[in-house]
Formats: C-alpha cells, sequence, structure tokens
C-alpha cells in the first residue's frame, strides 16, 4: 500500500467524519420552514443543530488540506475539474454558518424570514454538490494521459452522478428529519415524523434509481464485497425506516450513521488505488503510482493528521457525553 495509500485512507475517514457528524445538519436546514409552522417553532428547530462553524467543520477541511499538501497532483485536478464547485461549496458552507448562528439569536422578524429561505437554499445545495464531486471520482472525467482535465461542466452532468446528487439531498433530509423526530416535542414531533417517512420512501427509490445508474456508469459493482458492502447500506436505510416506525428514533438515527460509513467507505474502496477515473481511457485514471506526491516529509504530516482526527473523534465523543 505504501504511504500514499495510508493518506488515502485517512482522507477518506475525514470526509465520513464530517458527513457523519454534519449530514443530518443539512437536512434539519431543509425542513426547517415545512415543520416549524411559526418563528418560534422554526426556531426550536434550528436549535437543535446549532451553533454551527465549530470543530465538525475542521474534518472537511482536514481532507481538502491533506490533498493539497500530500497529493498536489490530485489537488491540481480537483480544482482544474471542480474549480467553481468547490469555491461554491466553500462559500455556501460560509453562508449556512452564519445564518444558522444568527438565527439562533434573533427573534420572530424579516431578517429571520429571509435567513430561513437562504439557509434552505445553502442545505439543499451543499448536498447535492458533495454527492456530484464523490460521484465523479468514479463515474469517470475526460482525464488525457498528461494527467489533466479536458472536459466542461456537461461532463460533470452524467446519469450516475446526477443520481448520487439527487440520492445525497434525499438522504440528508431524512437524515435530519429522523434527528428531529428525537429533539422535539408536539405538536412539531409529529410534523418531523411525517417528514421522515416521506423522506424514507423518497430516499430507498432514488437509492434504487443509483443503483441501477451506477451498473451501467461505472465499474463499482465488479468486486463482489464491495457490492455487499452497498447492499448493506441501503438495507441500513430500510432498517432505519422499520425502527423510526416502532419509535426506535434513536436507533433509526445510529443506522442512517452506519449508511454513511458504509457507503462512503465502498464508494472509497471501489475507487482504490484510483483518485479520479479517466473517461477517455482506463490508463489515463489518476492513481496512486502515477500522482504527483509531495517530496516532503510525509509520514510526519500523516502522523499529525491521525492524531487531529483522533482528537476530534474523542472531542465529539466527550461532547456528546455531556449532552452538548
Amino acid at each position: 500500500m505504501g504511504i500514499n495509500g495510508f493518506w488515502f485512507i485517512m482522507i477518506g475517514v475525514a470526509l465520513v467524519g464530517y458527513l457523519y457528524q454534519t449530514a443530518h445538519h443539512f437536512g434539519v436546514g431543509v425542513l426547517v420552514g415545512g415543520i416549524g409552522a411559526d418563528a418560534e417553532g422554526q426556531s426550536q428547530v434550528i436549535r437543535t443543530i446549532g451553533p454551527v462553524w465549530g470543530l465538525e467543520e475542521i474534518w472537511l477541511l482536514a481532507a481538502g488540506a491533506s490533498i493539497w499538501y500530500a497529493l498536489p497532483g490530485w489537488w491540481h485536478l480537483l480544482t482544474a475539474a471542480f474549480g467553481n464547485v468547490l469555491w461554491m461549496i466553500l462559500i455556501l458552507l460560509l453562508v449556512r454558518a452564519a445564518a444558522v448562528n444568527i438565527m439562533r439569536s434573533v427573534g420572530p422578524s424579516p431578517l429571520f424570514t429571509a435567513l430561513k429561505y437562504l439557509l434552505f437554499l445553502c442545505s439543499l445545495l451543499l448536498p447535492a454538490l458533495l454527492g456530484l464531486v464523490l460521484a465523479n471520482l468514479i463515474t469517470g472525467l475526460p482525464i488525457d494521459g498528461q494527467p489533466s482535465f479536458n472536459g466542461g461542466l456537461a461532463d460533470l452532468l452524467s446519469a450516475p452522478a446526477i443520481s448520487a446528487s439527487f440520492l445525497a439531498v434525499a438522504f440528508c433530509v431524512y437524515h435530519g428529519a429522523v434527528h428531529l423526530t428525537s429533539k422535539l416535542d408536539e405538536p412539531l414531533w409529529r410534523y418531523a415524523y411525517q417528514r421522515a417517512f416521506l423522506w424514507g420512501r423518497i430516499t430507498l427509490v432514488l437509492a434504487g434509481i443509483g443503483t441501477v445508474t451506477a451498473v451501467y456508469g461505472t465499474d463499482i459493482f465488479d468486486r463482489f464485497w464491495i457490492s455487499l458492502l452497498l447492499l448493506i447500506a441501503l438495507m441500513s436505510i430500510v432498517l432505519s425506516s422499520y425502527l423510526l416506525g416502532q419509535s426506535y428514533n434513536r436507533r433509526a438515527f445510529s443506522c442512517n450513521g452506519a449508511t454513511i460509513f458504509l457507503g462512503i467507505g465502498a464508494v472509497w474502496a471501489a475507487l482504490y488505488p484510483r483518485l479520479m477515473v479517466s473517461s477517455l481511457d482506463p490508463a489515463f485514471s489518476l492513481t496512486l503510482t502515477n500522482v504527483a506526491i509531495n517530496p516532503g516529509n510525509r509520514v510526519f504530516g500523516l502522523i499529525a493528521l491521525a492524531l487531529l482526527l483522533v482528537g476530534l473523534a474523542a472531542w465529539k465523543r466527550r461532547s456528546s457525553q455531556a449532552g452538548f
């Protein structure tokens, strides 16, 4: 595997850590206007996810910084293919964080209403764009033998990538609704349950569509054990919906967390040892063996990254036990 492989794994761990802690936040942002009938109710919904821009975002920053530091060749192709998308993700993260934090501190007002719609837009676009980027890594992009990206926006919008983008949004909304069922009281609790059951069904339908497009548009199902991981991830969503119907809200939420681990883990495993698949010729794919790397002391950087992620995980566990 080598040190490049370890960097690849740690980057995947950082990405999973971020999505595990924030996917339901995106869903809550989308649902805030549909569950709270008035500003007071919507304020209660917002308080289940704030404040924002804490240590959770460090996971995502750690993943991006690791690619830039250890595998600059990968970073170069990512910015060439997704430059505008990555900038948009950064702006949406900042705007979303500001909207949540301001909404937690202001009462019913025109400002609160404006921020509610802004939060909805940001929370909708973020999982869609993140899903689009991740899906395109394995779907394939026009990468030549240099390697360099020779395409445009249309090349990012393949059927598997679009399906993954819609699935990411639906799953986050479902995950957020499940989160709210254990955080709200009547009558908001009932609305959260209704949204959870609705979006659970939508998620399963989109997962089926995504599976079909992935079978014909990618090689992610070529290995049996990766197909098995994806099947278990799908069954985890089904189990989550069942547990929700039995009023096991927290267990349903945990099943959704397992879906994130299994789904992203399966994609990462299917991608290895590639970093970005070429749609022009599989031989042109960017891999851990032909990517430009940082010639510096990457062992020290890898140890620092591992310690950072362990520290973040420990902080999250302590915060959860303390009820923060």
